[in-house]
């Protein structure tokens, strides 16, 4: 059962790969993409405000989206850099340990086998002749989400509406989707997440 909490309620939030991405680009001189400037604008949101309790929020990224960025640089620059995109003091980092691994067999090993694999990368549109890529990309994917799940964070931040969020599906842990269109906001505050309407496109695009 995915437990849906509400933005003042998210006090430890798992970044995946996609929203670094975008913090990235929106922080390119001169960035003009709508997309990477809102997923900046929830940042920075968050990264500035406590939460409804008074907490400190924390932000999570996993040993996986590490070794997915910034292949030329070495691991404290890697760090350091993901830091600074962030701008929190409250950034940990997660290794995919044998719980993880553990948990990751548990939620998905109906679909681990290479077959099951391939199935479920052409039900997300991938070409037989991109099979092996998907596979390792769906993966990896797993991976992230069953760290999240493992450290019970209360939300998985995502852009990526292809292949993370189904994947997310298939596990009970709380997936966002950081576009504009599924958050309530104004004056620069994140009122909340329209998780329904997320979940109703998501359906109407299969």
């Amino acid at each position: 059962m995915v437990i849906e909490k509400r933005i003042s309620e998210w006090e430890n939030i798992l970044v995946d790969t996609s929203i670094l991405c975008a913090l990235f680009k929106a922080a390119e001189q001169n960035s003009v993409d709508e997309q990477f400037l809102f997923v900046k604008k929830l940042i920075d949101y968050l990264s500035k405000t406590k939460t409804g309790n008074l907490k400190d929020r924390r932000f999570f990224i996993t040993s996986i989206t590490v070794s997915e960025l910034l292949s030329k640089e070495n691991e404290q620059e890697k760090i350091e850099k993901i830091v600074r995109i962030l701008d929190s003091h409250n950034v940990e980092f997660l290794d995919f340990d044998l719980g993880s691994a553990f948990l990751l067999n548990h939620d998905f090993h109906e679909i681990l086998n290479r077959r099951k694999l391939n199935n479920f990368a052409a039900e997300m549109g991938f070409k037989s002749g991109d099979f092996m890529m998907a596979r390792e990309w769906i993966s990896k994917d797993m991976m992230i989400i069953q760290n999240g799940k493992y450290a019970n964070v209360d939300v998985i931040l995502t852009c990526d509406k292809n292949t993370f969020y189904p994947i997310s599906k298939k596990s009970s842990v709380f997936t966002a989707l950081a576009y504009e269109e599924y958050f309530k906001h104004e004056y620069g505050v994140m009122l909340a997440y329209l998780h329904d309407l997320a979940k109703l496109n998501y359906i109407a695009s299969l």
